[in-house]
């Protein structure tokens, strides 16, 4: 008989339900981020809320907010 314990329920939730809600912190945090950055000027806000947009719809979901870090934190 199989029982419901937390592990048991957080692993049937799809197996990565924790990866998934990280994941969707992180592509907030580069939206907010991106939008209330003061060295991009709006154009360059909406292509990377686009591009940040893109990555998770598309199944490469945290690829544009890594590229974003990637590309303007550093600078």
């Amino acid at each position: 008989m199989m029982g419901f314990n937390w592990m048991g329920g957080m692993m049937g939730w799809g197996g990565f339900g924790l990866l998934h809600l990280i994941a969707l912190v992180v592509v907030f945090w580069a939206l907010i981020d991106a939008v209330n950055n003061k060295k991009l000027d709006t154009g360059k806000k909406i292509a990377w809320t686009l591009i940040i947009l893109a990555g998770w719809f598309f199944p490469l979901s945290l690829l544009g907010a890594v590229a974003y870090f990637t590309a303007w934190k550093k600078r």
